[in-house]
């Protein structure tokens, strides 16, 4: 038993939430009943076991009492056993958008959750069905998205008994809050006050996603008769039309208590839901308007109420309300025919994460654990929840996949930060480092780390420092060890092509002698260097790069700490570059240095080949390290075609199959 004191909120707790369905509500959405809550699922070794289909949510209370915690840190992803009396007035629910609009403005909404919680509001945040790390969606969108409102706010009353209860929905979490309470559902829990933020109907939503899908990424969509493609999503013919159905709130006659907000600025808009994820930007103004308006709105405690868990002032806290605190933190379900768990956790350093893994044995046990790293700072669910489908996978065989979150993302987004972290740095190695630890701790097996970008870079700088046997790198562009050059880049990405105009700060441009000396050493300095990439000889570059001036391949994959085992899987447009950083001659510079007994260092790599029709041409292998062609990947892994692809690669690299 150890207890800890937090200032002004308990941070963020995530949890599980349950949604219980009959078969008529699974098939047609009516009829939707009250949702049981956590108390309703199953014990397991004093855990509680949901089962069925959740939502990944994640709770924020106040709290200026001491918080007890029990149970083992490394176990849980939030206070396990807390209840806590820490002046709360009032209960929210906030809604995410879906799709890359959830990864976009997910530190929006963090700081929303902590303004309203500094403000006296218990907090609990959800993403739909088929967003981020809930369940997989069911092809009644509509019906299921309204089913997952009625679940998180019946969720929220039962942690919260009495207070006054309140929502946001953002987008299209907005269209999901009006479908499940406008309609007639007398057994619903209803809110006193509603906010549509930037509310979208689901017609224009799927147009307008398409589109942008269609103009951004390079690569076919699919087949009409597989659904609708978007930038990470792949909506069948069901869901399309569920997900059209949903209408815009917009246009309806709102009840009392609802209002529609809408950015006043269309720059600030942009930069809050439609950016790539590193230009995203937090509106402060609208998130603490909004704050401020459901603190002051909402009906207040009256000193005679019945409720068994409030006090009139005996607590010496006036206005207290008992919180129920505790996660569900493990969920028990079937993919692909197996039964698989998903448990919230924290890592010895206490990043949280979640552990995907088989329920039973397996008739072939694992050769290896999986740690999945996320590319910029996005959340631990990787490319729009690809690596949460892939953990779901890989557990359906056999193996244990731990998907954690870095410091300052995902779960562990700081409220306070304006801008996103630079993923390229030191304490991101560190804690890549820490999590591969744990997980051989846990698993008592060597790891495989998988990597997207970014992702794949911190992977190659943990290596043999994070104990890893091998690495599967996608897509990575960084071919540097050091983070200065990075950080240095990220400083400037206003700067950086295609960077929204919302970025630019409204500055007169200096005309001093010193700017203009300054504006032409870097011009020269980039024509420079365009020229030397263009026509210096290998080993010049080679030279060049341990001066960590450019980005140089035979650098970072000679690097004596990098895994024995190394898997570099380029997109097209990806490979080209490596091909301009000389790439294939530090491959050719390796294999020269391969040991009698085989690998890096003596190693034995063990011989893997995958199908032409999964990955590729085999390109080079030498000394440990395999690169592999794969055109169809975008750079990004947002293209139907390209998750398809990675789901296949990695069946085929980890799963083992009987002799």
């Amino acid at each position: 038993m150890s207890s800890t004191t937090e200032n002004r909120t308990s941070g963020p707790i995530p949890t599980w939430v349950r949604v219980p369905e009959t078969a008529a509500q699974r098939d047609t959405g009516e009829g939707l009943a009250p949702t049981t809550t956590r108390r309703d699922a199953q014990t397991v070794e004093g855990r509680d076991v949901a089962t069925g289909p959740v939502l990944h949510g994640v709770l924020e209370a106040p709290t200026t009492a001491q918080m007890t915690v029990s149970g083992s840190e490394s176990d849980f992803a939030g206070p396990h056993g807390v209840t806590g009396r820490g002046g709360a007035r009032f209960a929210v629910l906030l809604v995410h958008p879906v799709g890359r609009e959830h990864v976009v403005s997910l530190r929006a909404v963090v700081a929303l959750s902590h303004e309203l919680a500094m403000r006296g509001a218990l907090v609990l945040r959800i993403a739909l069905r088929g967003t981020g790390d809930s369940s997989a969606a069911p092809e009644d969108l509509a019906a299921a998205w309204a089913a997952d409102v009625q679940a998180g706010l019946a969720e929220l009353a039962a942690r919260s008994p009495g207070l006054p209860l309140t929502a946001v929905g953002l987008r299209m979490g907005a269209a999901a809050l009006s479908t499940a309470l406008v309609r007639e559902a007398p057994s619903a829990v209803r809110p006193q006050r509603v906010i549509l933020w930037e509310p979208v109907g689901g017609r224009a939503y799927l147009r307008r996603a398409a589109a942008l899908r269609r103009m951004s990424l390079d690569r076919e969509t699919v087949e009409a008769d597989r659904g609708t493609e978007t930038a990470g999503e792949l909506y069948s013919p069901a869901q399309a039309a569920s997900l059209k159905r949903l209408a815009d709130p917009a246009r309806a006659s709102l009840p009392t208590g609802w209002r529609i907000h809408v950015e006043s600025d269309p720059e600030s808009a942009e930069l809050l839901y439609q950016v790539s994820s590193e230009f995203a930007r937090v509106p402060r103004t609208t998130v603490k308007a909004i704050a401020d308006e459901l603190a002051t709105s909402v009906a207040p405690r009256s000193s005679g109420s019945d409720d068994p868990h409030g006090s009139d002032g005996a607590n010496g806290d006036d206005g207290a309300r008992g919180l129920d605190l505790e996660p569900v933190s493990v969920v028990r379900s079937t993919h692909q025919g197996v039964d698989i768990t998903e448990t919230l956790v924290r890592t010895t350093a206490g990043h949280p994460g979640i552990l995907t893994e088989p329920a039973d044995a397996t008739p072939l046990p694992a050769e290896t654990a999986v740690l999945m790293v996320s590319a910029a700072a996005e959340p631990a669910d990787g490319p729009t929840g690809l690596w949460t489908t892939c953990a779901r996978d890989l557990a359906a065989h056999g193996l244990t996949v731990l998907r954690s979150d870095r410091p300052r993302c995902g779960v562990s987004t700081d409220p306070l930060d304006d801008d996103p972290p630079v993923p390229y740095e030191d304490a991101a190695i560190d804690a890549v480092a820490d999590d591969a630890h744990w997980l051989a701790g846990r698993t008592g097996l060597p790891v495989t780390g998988v990597g997207l970008c970014v992702g794949a870079w911190l992977l190659l700088r943990t290596g043999t420092g994070g104990n890893l046997s091998r690495v599967i790198a996608f897509n990575n562009i960084a071919w540097r060890t050091g983070t200065a050059f990075y950080q240095r880049v990220y400083r400037e990405i206003a700067t950086w092509d295609g960077a929204p105009a919302g970025l630019v700060p409204d500055v007169v441009p200096s005309d001093s002698t010193l700017s203009r000396a300054k504006k032409s050493a870097r011009r020269f300095l980039s024509v420079s260097k365009a020229r030397v990439e263009a026509n210096a000889p290998a080993w010049l570059w080679h030279a060049i790069g341990r001066t960590g001036i450019v980005d140089a391949p035979s650098v970072v994959l000679a690097d004596p700490a990098m895994p024995p085992a190394v898997d570099l899987i380029l997109g097209r447009e990806d490979l080209q570059r490596f091909e301009q950083l000389h790439g294939p001659w530090a491959l050719s510079r390796m294999k020269g240095r391969i040991t009698e007994r085989g690998g890096r260092d003596g190693v034995t790599v063990p011989e893997i080949l995958l199908t032409p029709q999964a990955a590729g041409p085999l390109e080079s292998r030498a000394s440990g390290v395999v690169l592999r062609s794969v055109p169809e990947l975008d750079h990004g892994l947002l293209s139907a075609v390209a998750r398809d692809a990675v789901r296949t690669i990695l069946h085929e690299l980890l799963v083992r199959t009987p002799d």
